[in-house]
């Protein structure tokens, strides 16, 4: 399990993409998020301050990347699967209509 960078102590994530909420005095004794899923079938949970895209989260805490133009991707194109390794990035100006180079896509 690792932190999420702005919710140190509250909230951690695992390998599979499962998001973990602290236990909270008087509150709970800690619970797994129910993850959402919207309209194109993308995993995310809603905390106070939002919503976080679980592939995103992914990318930023299992890999490192982070930034307006990266996008992720789910690499076998299953996009209830969410676990690190299944999880890439692309640029966003890498994208060509619906064709991205050196990537597959879905």
């Amino acid at each position: 399990m690792r932190a999420l960078p702005d919710y140190i102590g509250d909230y951690s994530i695992n390998e599979k993409g499962e998001v973990w909420s602290h236990p909270k005095p008087q509150r709970h004794k800690g619970i797994w998020l129910k993850q959402l899923i919207d309209k194109k079938g993308y995993h995310y949970i809603k905390v106070t301050s939002g919503k976080y895209y679980t592939h995103k989260l992914m990318l930023l805490i299992f890999h490192g990347i982070e930034g307006q133009d990266i996008q992720g991707f789910h690499i076998d194109g299953d996009r209830d699967n969410n676990h690190y390794s299944n999880i890439a990035s692309h640029d966003k100006k890498m994208r060509i209509g619906t064709v991205t180079y050196g990537e597959a896509t879905h």
